[in-house]
């Protein structure tokens, strides 16, 4: 999905801030605002190298780390609604029938040698040879009724698609309220398949298993500290959420003359899909700073930080009062000069910038393999631009409890 490179790339742009059924169009809706649209499919035919036209699964989320694959069941509000006849549908419709389409799916994506759908930004991708981690998760909604026999089943080993996790919409929903971030929710499903395959037998409530992620403890927990977890992890979400500016990203982007085109901007929402929630929090912080600094009379030092998830800088530069015209060259200067600091291979940059009552935001994402320059070496030792050098720490993820 990230378009080919070359061996060094700079992008510079402007980003301006001022289903068949029921079920699938909640989970398109849902995907697309927790993952953004430049990362969810939902309208799925394509042309397979047969010339057959075919259709992955129900939803997918293709992102630079891993891809999620969902096929999603409803069942009938009219059916009927005794135990024994919801087991059958969940038993067939849910596992049978949505195990296969996902095994198609993931043989789709591995095997076809051009797999061209469109995201919901209207962007069409070529999903095919993905070499990333495939999640693959059935969702369902049985109505009112759910069987005592249904409502402990976490996951189902498939004989064709494997190891295929099984949740209800509602605990779906809720995760994605809790685990608001991509990489949380990469790191849940590795750690959920883990603890499903290693206690088969323990009928776990999955709140409890988000609960047990999040604390980082093999402990059991009481259901009160499961609902204290939940509660700090959810309510900590707006210390770090950067989704009113990255769902607008794409929104209007132009590009400087020579510096990048078309979606050329994925890349730097990429790098954000890697965050952490300590490195979204830690990011967040910079840019309010830059918020309340920019168009000031004095000149700010940039601020920066490194991502110990991805290897990737992020330098932030408050742009003072009669430096507008000029913010370019210093968005520019400065990316440049943080990256080969800190010895990095990419870097991106963003600088903060008041035009009257308007905020700019300019951004730079530059990848290149780190070099030895003579010459970079010489205008650092004589003029150094940056706070000393940051040491990357580890901080707890989510808030402890008092």
């Amino acid at each position: 999905m990230v378009p080919c490179q070359r061996a060094e790339t700079s992008t510079t742009l402007k980003s301006q801030t001022a289903m068949s059924n029921l079920l699938e169009q909640f989970t398109a809706e849902l995907n697309s605002h927790f993952f953004l649209g430049e990362f969810s499919f939902d309208k799925n035919q394509f042309r397979a190298s047969s010339g057959q036209e075919l259709e992955l699964a129900d939803h997918l989320i293709a992102l630079p780390e891993a891809i999620f694959v969902f096929q999603i069941k409803e069942r009938d509000p009219s059916a009927p609604t005794e135990d024994a006849a919801v087991e059958d549908w969940f038993h067939h419709k849910v596992l049978k029938k949505g195990c296969g389409q996902i095994a198609d799916s993931i043989n789709f994506l591995r095997d076809q040698p051009r797999l061209l759908v469109k995201n919901r930004r209207g962007h069409q991708h070529d999903l095919a040879s993905l070499d990333r981690t495939i999640i693959p998760l059935l969702l369902y909604s049985s109505g009112t009724t759910l069987p005592a026999s249904i409502s402990p089943i976490r996951h189902h080993i498939s004989r064709r698609a494997g190891f295929v996790h099984v949740l209800h919409i509602r605990d779906y929903y809720h995760l994605c309220q809790t685990l608001a971030l991509p990489s949380e929710l990469i790191a849940y499903f590795a750690f959920r398949l883990d603890v499903l395959l290693r206690m088969p037998t323990h009928q776990w409530e999955e709140a409890s298993l988000v609960a047990q992620f999040i604390s980082e403890t093999h402990a059991p927990l009481t259901g009160a500290e499961v609902r204290e977890i939940l509660r700090e992890s959810s309510n900590d979400v707006s210390s770090f959420d950067l989704s009113p500016i990255l769902r607008r990203f794409g929104d209007k982007v132009t590009y400087l003359s020579g510096s990048g085109e078309g979606l050329d901007y994925y890349r730097i929402l990429g790098e954000f899909s890697r965050l952490t929630r300590a490195e979204m929090r830690g990011f967040k912080k910079l840019l309010e700073w830059a918020l309340d600094v920019a168009g000031g009379e004095s000149v700010q030092t940039p601020a920066r930080m490194e991502s110990l998830n991805s290897g990737t800088g992020f330098v932030v530069i408050p742009i003072h009062k009669g430096a507008f015209e000029n913010r370019l060259n210093a968005l520019t200067n400065f990316a440049g000069a943080a990256k080969y600091d800190s010895h990095l291979d990419r870097q991106i940059g963003i600088s903060v910038a008041r035009d009257g009552t308007e905020v700019e935001l300019d951004w730079v994402f530059i990848e290149s393999r780190w070099q030895h320059d003579p010459e970079m070496e010489a205008a650092l030792a004589s003029d150094y631009p940056f706070r000393a050098k940051p040491k990357p720490r580890i901080e707890y993820r989510y808030p402890r409890s008092s």
